[in-house]
């Protein structure tokens, strides 16, 4: 990969699957040229005693050895409350480029999480997937799927790829939204891709991947609140 595209990421590592998911692709970070990461776990508003502390703390500080020996410095952050509100401060606090989460609790298609990031979070979100296995060592070094077929997405994913011996992108046609997703689902699977980028129609096309697929997803670039004339005006046709 060419430049590098983050220097500071927001990781949560807290919830059902955070600990045992986002660990497991600590190896990509570097790659993105994140050099800072805050690890955040957030506990349940509802315990009124963290029993489990020790263990909590016991893990963090072996992540943050994990990502010192990845040549990244690392600080671990707990709160209490629901992580979407706090993931959405702290990325703006901490002034962060990149947020990074695990896959919801459960493959519903909906998470709470997710949903207030993507209406909330001005920042880029990259939705890491569950299962076995050793993580790929670069998320940009194989083929990127763009599901959304604009212009901006193409210069979007050739300056993430610019200097790549190996670049390469697909876009899937279709002429709806759902139509796009089942297309760049099937292009996933076809050219081994591990990442989607969803420039544009995200919230609208992320349940359905959450669904349907285990590869990474990027969603970019930031999702900033919608304006006033925005929300007036309704969504945006297709999506």
């Amino acid at each position: 990969m060419g430049q590098k595209l983050f220097r500071t990421a927001l990781c949560a590592v807290g919830g059902g699957c955070g600990g045992a998911v986002v660990p497991r692709w600590f190896g990509v970070l570097p790659e993105l040229g994140v050099e800072c990461v805050c690890l955040f776990w957030a506990i349940p508003p509802s315990r009124q005693g963290v029993t489990d502390l020790d263990a909590l703390c016991a893990a963090g500080k072996r992540w943050l050895a994990e990502l010192a020996a990845l040549g990244a410095q690392g600080e671990l952050v707990l709160k209490r409350g629901n992580p979407g509100p706090w993931l959405t401060a702290l990325a703006s606090i901490v002034e962060v480029d990149l947020v990074v989460t695990g896959p919801p609790a459960t493959r519903q298609g909906s998470s709470r999480t997710i949903t207030h990031l993507l209406e909330h979070l001005s920042k880029p979100l990259l939705l890491l997937p569950g299962g076995e296995g050793p993580a790929g060592p670069d998320l940009l070094a194989r083929p990127l799927v763009d599901s959304d077929g604009t212009p901006e997405a193409r210069a979007l994913i050739e300056s993430w790829t610019a200097g790549s011996a190996e670049r390469s992108f697909v876009r899937p046609g279709g002429r709806t939204a759902r139509e796009r997703v089942h297309q760049a689902l099937r292009a996933c699977v076809e050219t081994d891709a591990t990442i989607l980028v969803l420039p544009g129609r995200a919230r609208a096309m992320v349940p359905h991947l959450l669904r349907s697929t285990a590869v990474p997803l990027l969603v970019a670039p930031p999702h900033p609140l919608p304006t006033a004339a925005s929300r007036r005006a309704g969504p945006t046709p297709g999506g």
